[in-house]
């Protein structure tokens, strides 16, 4: 069957896209370039920083209905038409956005945000992250404005927005 790229989106060593399968009308993402700390989730688990594929490689897991990725340093984070987000990669600095006990050193598969917290868990337009942060617009839901959250490491510079050095919401 013909593959389509609906959507592609790089850092400086890391690119993601997402291809459309026009007989199933599947949407699975795949990702190349570096891929130290499990960030092109391809089933290889490495901290290496010399680990690349050179060709895309179709993202672990059974998601089909990938909308957006945005890969950052060292993770990459996406939505699905259905408003789910998803990040993996490099999991210190609370960059992933999940609570995980222990905090692994990063993730090799997608991990949903706000799982089981069902006012949160769906309905997420857009994510983007740089360095230390990322951020996510959530679509409003009835008589509710349009929310932004974001997560990771703000040291002193409060890139995360909301008045304090180390917040998230």
């Amino acid at each position: 069957s013909a593959d389509d790229w609906i959507f592609v989106g790089t850092d400086e060593s890391t690119t993601c896209g997402i291809r459309r399968d026009t007989s199933t009308e599947d949407r699975r993402a795949y990702c190349w370039g570096y891929g130290q700390f499990g960030i092109l989730v391809d089933g290889v688990e490495t901290a290496d920083v010399n680990y690349k594929r050179t060709s895309p490689a179709q993202v672990v897991g059974d998601i089909t209905n990938w909308s957006t990725i945005n890969p950052a340093r060292g993770r990459n984070c996406g939505t699905t038409i259905t408003g789910r987000m998803y990040c993996w990669g490099q999991a210190n600095g609370a960059h992933l956005g999940v609570s995980l006990d222990p905090i692994p050193p990063f993730s090799p598969r997608p991990l949903q945000l706000f799982a089981g917290h069902l006012s949160l868990e769906s309905r997420w337009a857009r994510v983007s992250s740089g360095h230390h942060v990322s951020c996510a617009l959530r679509r409003p839901g009835i008589s509710e404005d349009q929310e932004r959250y974001c997560w990771g490491k703000s040291g002193t510079s409060g890139i995360l927005g909301f008045g304090t050095d180390n917040a998230a919401r």
